[in-house]
């Protein structure tokens, strides 16, 4: 079995007359095939057939191989761009642990925190309409659902680290700015708005620039850490936030909301990062966007763009859950409880027990998998006495579903993306809008079912949609599967089907 890009390497090489040193994957022999251009085809197919592949052992003597057949070595613009370019394996160079990883996303979540949670309640206290509060912060998320329409130009001219450095920067220099402005109302939406956008810039070019330096074997892993990084963020900020403004000036507390906003900045030197790739910087912008088009043609996109869009995990019950306290007898001190640090606990535990799950159970199976026994929870708080005790049980239970949703969600995105991906920025900005998607619609479907039918119909609308959502998406899963191992005919070197792992088992991805 040969997968795509050792094939296009290969064929470059020996166009080029280049001699190709390939292994086998089981590494027990390895051989030397030189061929002519006109005999690409039978040299490809000898190759193929003997089961060789370029990996990246070979990497390098390709890479020497086709630069001198090329006489380009000592050219001033670098080795011929269509040379297989030499890769440093990631997992032989120090970086940060996983864990510390994940700590980059703590800027995010505490942006999130203070726009969701600590501004209304200072907008508020300035007895600012609800309904004023409730477009500014709606209009302060949106970039969630947008930002990925510009985040292709992270793939290109300058690193992934240089963009998520920078919206790094801008937010943490805006959020002090929004904080002294409470009393213009359009000066501080347009600023949250700005703040949001980057940093929604950071954290998709942190996905892109991670996905490309580390293992496969590391990806569930760090999704875990990076959804942790995130709830620890806005869970941290809520807590905090408002005992600092009310113990320190508000100005003090601005600008202490905003420079911790930099402190992770500390750890990017030490993930290593490498130059986008050369041909997307060179190309036109019409190219580019003609290859980010085809992103919509690859099957593994469209199956986690269908997973995601669809309400198959969403557990949107979590933010609605703290208003109907009332409906369970509980008072604001067991919601505020509940709410605040059981939260941000049940969230840690849902997102550390995804890499656990993952080792039994392929990801894309597991995560319908949550979605049907999360709905199934669901429906079951129907049949408890509504009592504070099943309230928190019900505020726990789904967080720590959606908690494991949202880290297979990600998971599922670092797969996709693959290694060596030159998009890698665009695809995760992509697939993250579209898991972000659901969580919003499915609100609004919530709260009306709720107007209608009280506390069941909010209860079975939100597990009824997403088990049926389930159950359709894994039929659809199931019969990909079968047409993927359907014979191939004569000619069809190999296919990778796209609900398995790429089959790069290299020790790391190359561009960040």
């Amino acid at each position: 079995m040969a997968d795509n890009a050792p094939r296009r390497q290969f064929l470059r090489c020996v166009g080029n007359h280049a001699r190709l040193t390939a292994s086998t994957r089981g590494g027990e022999h390895a051989e030397d095939v030189r061929a002519e251009p006109g005999q690409v085809p039978a040299a490809w197919n000898e190759c193929a057939t003997n089961g060789v592949r370029v990996n990246a052992l070979s990497r390098h003597a390709a890479w020497r191989a086709c630069a001198a057949a090329t006489k380009s070595t000592r050219s001033r613009r670098g080795p011929d761009p269509t040379c297989p370019q030499p890769e440093r394996p990631m997992a032989n160079r120090r970086r940060a642990p996983i864990w510390l990883m994940g700590m980059t996303m703590l800027p995010f979540g505490m942006l999130g925190g203070l726009i969701i949670v600590t501004i209304p309640q200072l907008l508020a206290a300035r007895h600012v309409p609800e309904d004023r509060i409730a477009m500014l912060t709606a209009l302060a998320i949106s970039p969630i659902f947008w930002i990925f329409l510009i985040c292709p130009l992270l793939d290109v001219r300058y690193t992934r680290r240089t963009y998520a450095a920078a919206g790094a920067v801008i937010a943490a220099v805006l959020t002090p700015l929004a904080l002294l402005n409470l009393s213009n109302f359009t000066l501080l939406s347009s600023v949250l708005l700005l703040a949001m956008a980057a940093s929604a810039i950071m954290q998709n070019a942190l996905g892109g620039w991670f996905s490309t330096v580390i293992s496969r074997a590391d990806e569930g892993r760090l999704s875990a850490w990076y959804m942790i990084g995130n709830i620890g963020g806005g869970g941290l900020t809520v807590m905090a936030a408002i005992t600092m403004i009310r113990h320190l000036s508000l100005p003090v507390a601005a600008v202490v909301l905003g420079a911790v906003q930099l402190l992770p900045l500390a750890i990017y030197p030490f993930i290593p990062a490498t130059p986008p790739d050369a041909g997307l910087a060179r190309d036109s912008f019409g190219r580019f966007f003609v290859e980010v088009g085809r992103l919509f043609k690859r099957r593994e996109v469209l199956v986690a763009l269908a997973m995601f869009l669809l309400p198959s995990a969403s557990f949107t019950l979590t933010n609605v859950l703290g208003g109907l306290g009332d409906n369970f007898h509980a008072s604001m001190q067991v919601v505020s409880v509940a709410g605040g640090i059981g939260m941000i606990a049940a969230g840690i535990v849902g997102c550390l027990a995804l890499p656990v799950l993952a080792k039994r159970l392929s990801l894309r199976p597991l995560y319908l998998t949550i979605g049907i026994v999360g709905g199934l929870f669901t429906l079951s708080l129907l049949l408890l006495p509504h009592t504070p005790a099943v309230f928190v049980l019900a505020l726990l239970g789904e967080n720590v579903f959606q908690s494991l949703a949202l880290t297979g969600s990600t998971a599922i995105t670092f797969e996709t993306i693959g290694s060596d991906n030159p998009l890698a920025a665009t695809t995760f900005s992509l697939l993250t809008a579209a898991a972000a998607f659901p969580i919003d619609y499915m609100v609004a479907v919530d709260g009306h079912a709720y107007a209608g039918y009280g506390l069941t119909g909010a209860f079975v609308a939100d597990a009824g949609l997403g088990i049926a959502s389930c159950l359709l998406l894994a039929l659809m899963l199931s019969l990909l599967r079968r047409a993927a191992k359907k014979p191939q005919g004569q000619g069809v070197i190999s296919v990778t089907p796209a609900l398995d792992f790429p089959t790069d088992t290299g020790p790391a991805r190359q561009h960040a």
